[in-house]
């Protein structure tokens, strides 16, 4: 191949990706518009509101209206038209879908509700599903003394395993001689494996967290499994998953994949695993039947 030909090559390779990249570039141009309807006040709280997100924090219900009423004093009440009002989404469940206002009043609905999910989570009493209504709704059979506390769909449960990449072999060594033939020496006849730790998936679906177990039901390969809470000897969280570490047996990695992708809708990053770990928590250390008193 000639040097001007591959010149030519690189040129284009070069080209396509600029254009790639402007294209990238645009998408997310076009995925931020809805962040102009907001007003100044409400770009505010927009940013604030994915701050505590990012931090791993919780606010209760109709927070999002008491944080406006601590930043700007303006609210005389908890009024959930004044607060839409306030920030430039009011009127946003009428608006059609793809609209750049339904996606920012859809925006800051899926931002809060998260946030006060968690402090539920954390807090409050939880709801519990027992034997007969986690049949009706979730066609799981669970004990009768065992209650349903949370529940997550799409989930991917892995395990680890132990990869063989190679063998390394040990037995009879030979060495041609000169006019004496060979030599040999004898060696341990075995075959040692190249071995290491990876995880493979092993099915994706349902999470459900009971006051006994880690249930998981899968839906694609039909892959079931069970944890015993008293088995866990510690967790380890990820970005996107946890870690169970067991008395026994294999570790297995719960992911949660982080977003859910609709078109004309408001970008949603899934909150399941921050959501997950306060109930873990609670069911662990048996206080999931009180109100924990929250930390200011």
């Amino acid at each position: 191949m000639s040097g001007a030909t591959i010149l030519i090559l690189l040129g284009v390779a070069f080209l396509c990706f600029f254009i790639l990249y402007l294209f990238n570039r645009a998408d997310k141009r076009r995925a931020l518009d809805f962040y102009k309807v907001y007003t100044p006040n409400g770009l505010q709280i927009v940013k604030k509101l994915e701050e505590l997100f990012d931090n791993n924090e919780a606010i209760p219900w109709t927070g999002e209206i008491k944080l406006y009423q601590q930043l700007f004093n303006d609210l005389p009440k908890i009024d959930l038209d004044e607060f839409e009002k306030a920030i430039g989404i009011y009127g946003h469940v009428d608006e059609p879908e793809g609209s750049q206002k339904s996606i920012a009043g859809e925006y800051v609905t899926i931002l809060a509700s998260n946030l006060a999910q968690r402090h539920t989570s954390q807090y409050s009493e939880l709801q519990a599903i027992g034997e007969v209504e986690a049949m009706e709704k979730y066609g799981l059979n669970i004990h009768a003394d065992e209650f349903i506390y949370d529940s997550l769909k799409l989930v991917d449960w892995f395990e680890e395993k132990t990869i063989i990449s190679s063998f390394n072999y040990g037995g009879f060594q030979y060495r041609l001689g000169g006019g004496n033939g060979f030599s040999y020496k004898m060696g341990n006849l075995s075959v040692v494996p190249n071995t290491s730790q990876r995880f493979l998936p092993i099915d994706r679906g349902a999470l459900y967290i009971s006051n006994k177990r880690i249930i998981f039901v899968g839906t694609e390969k039909r892959v079931n499994k069970s944890i015993n809470l008293d088995d866990i000897l510690e967790f380890s969280i990820f970005k996107d998953g946890i870690l169970i570490g067991k008395s026994n047996g294999k570790k297995p990695l719960i992911q949660f994949p982080e977003w859910v992708i609709q078109p004309n809708k408001a970008p949603n990053k899934r909150d399941h695993l921050n959501r997950i770990v306060r109930v873990l928590d609670r069911v662990i250390r048996k206080n999931q039947n009180e109100i924990i008193l929250a930390q200011n």
